[in-house]
C-alpha cells in the first residue's frame, strides 16, 4: 500500500514536471528556462526535481520518450489481430488511435511545429512510423515495383502533413473525424478517377 503511494505521488509530480515545461516552452525559449522556474510552475520543491532529473534536457528527453512510446502503440492498435490485411480491412476498424494520440497530446505537437527546439521531433516523428511500417505492418507487401522504404515514406510524410493542417485549425476537426479523412485517402484508387486541370492547352503556365 505504502509503495502504491509513492508510485502515484512519483507519477503526478513527474507529470506535473513535464505539464510545467510544455507551458513554460509555449512562453520562452528552452535555453531560458530555469529549474527554478520549472518547479514553481509545477508547484513542487526542487528536491523532488533533482530526485528524478539531473538537468532539464533530461526531463525534455522523457517528454519526447513518452511521446514516441505512445505513438507507436497507437498506430499499431487498428493491425491488432490481423496477419495478412488489406488496406480496407483495417480502415473498417474506423479505429482513431492515432488521431486521438496526436489530440491528446496537441500542446506537445503545437510546439513541435511552431518552435525551434522540438524542430528535431519533426524528423523523430516520420521515422518512428515509417520504423513501425518496415518492421512490424509491411514484413509482406504484394507489389512488385514498389519498394517498401518508399511506400512507407510517402504515408508517413502523408501522416505529418495532416498533423499541420490540424494543428493549424487549432485541432478543430474531431479525432474521428481526421481518421476518417486519413481512412478515405489510403483507400483513394487513382487509376479509376479523372482530375481536371485548371489551365486549357494554350495558356501559359
Amino acid at each position: 500500500m505504502i509503495e502504491r503511494t509513492v508510485d502515484r505521488r512519483t507519477r503526478k509530480s513527474k507529470k506535473a514536471l513535464r505539464d510545467a515545461l510544455l507551458e513554460l516552452m509555449e512562453e520562452k525559449e528552452f535555453e531560458s528556462i530555469t529549474i527554478t522556474d520549472l518547479v514553481n510552475r509545477a508547484d513542487v520543491n526542487r528536491g523532488t526535481f533533482y530526485k528524478y532529473y539531473v538537468y532539464k534536457e533530461d526531463l525534455i528527453k522523457e517528454v519526447q520518450d513518452k511521446i514516441i512510446e505512445d505513438l507507436r502503440r497507437a498506430y499499431k492498435i487498428p493491425y491488432k489481430g490481423l496477419t495478412y490485411y488489406k488496406q480496407e480491412e483495417v480502415t473498417e476498424r474506423k479505429k482513431p488511435f492515432l488521431f486521438h494520440h496526436i489530440y491528446e497530446h496537441r500542446k506537445f505537437y503545437h510546439l513541435v511545429l511552431n518552435s525551434t527546439d522540438l524542430y528535431e521531433f519533426q524528423r523523430i516523428f516520420c521515422e518512428t512510423i515509417s520504423e513501425v511500417h518496415i518492421n512490424d505492418l509491411l514484413y509482406f507487401m504484394e507489389h512488385p515495383k514498389i519498394e517498401k522504404k518508399f511506400f512507407s515514406i510517402y504515408q508517413c510524410y502523408g501522416i505529418f502533413g495532416l498533423l499541420v493542417e490540424w494543428d493549424k485549425s487549432n485541432y478543430s476537426y474531431s479525432p474521428e473525424y481526421m481518421t476518417e479523412q486519413h481512412n478515405q485517402i489510403l483507400l483513394f484508387d487513382h487509376p479509376s478517377l479523372k482530375f481536371k486541370v485548371n489551365y486549357g492547352p494554350n495558356v501559359k503556365k
